[in-house]
């Protein structure tokens, strides 16, 4: 378990500093000189968002396991296995951007000379915000599941009284899912919304939607 949330907060450490970049490309009108530079922060932010998801994932099942497969936690969460999900969820991450490298940005340029950062080109857009409904979504379905067992089960528990004596702890662990949680349900809302934009063509929603991301923009 500490590891899981150790490196899905590596990921996130990588998306702001990412983020960051790119926000400073738009603010700062960088030439398209700098478009290797951006395309790879846009695969490392898209990487690090779905590596968070599944960090996420991976950790709301830790805690399910917890109260629900009580007996057959230590099997599950072994050292061994803990390594491979975490493999998993780099390779993952790591293959679901690699398209991009091959993508041109759209820029606009104004009277001045200067130019501003608009999109990838469409229809690499396009799949990239995919990519994004598509892991909010498995999150989503994923993560409510869980969750709403996790709840039922530990109220179930308060109820017999039958909660473990590191009730406290374990309480704690389960309001850290939910806030997890909560937080992750508001990126998928903003990327969803972002995914909406480019869908749609409405570019005043999408830069709306990509000035919101500031940590887990893709």
């Amino acid at each position: 378990m500490p590891m899981i949330i150790f490196h899905t907060g590596f990921v996130d450490v990588i998306s702001i500093f990412t983020s960051c970049f790119r926000r400073l490309n738009r603010d700062l009108g960088l030439t398209p000189d700098y478009q290797q530079i951006v395309i790879l922060a846009t695969i490392l932010s898209g990487a690090a968002f779905v590596a968070h998801m599944l960090g996420n994932i991976f950790i709301t099942t830790n805690r399910y396991s917890t109260l629900c497969l009580v007996q057959k936690y230590d099997k599950y969460w072994k050292r061994k296995n803990v390594w491979i999900l975490i493999t998993i969820q780099y390779v993952i991450a790591s293959a679901s951007f690699l398209h991009t490298l091959g993508a041109k940005l759209v820029y606009d340029q104004y009277a001045d000379g200067t130019f501003c950062y608009v999109s990838l080109e469409k229809s690499f857009d396009l799949a990239n915000r995919s990519i994004y409904v598509a892991v909010c979504t498995i999150y989503g379905i994923v993560s409510i599941n869980l969750n709403i067992r996790l709840l039922l089960e530990w109220h179930r528990l308060s109820q017999l009284g039958t909660i473990s004596r590191h009730s406290r702890q374990e309480k704690g662990l389960v309001l850290y899912t939910m806030s997890v949680f909560v937080s992750s349900a508001l990126m998928c809302a903003q990327q969803l919304t972002r995914a909406f934009a480019v869908f749609t063509d409405n570019k005043s929603l999408n830069m709306w939607a990509t000035l919101q991301t500031s940590s887990s923009t893709g």
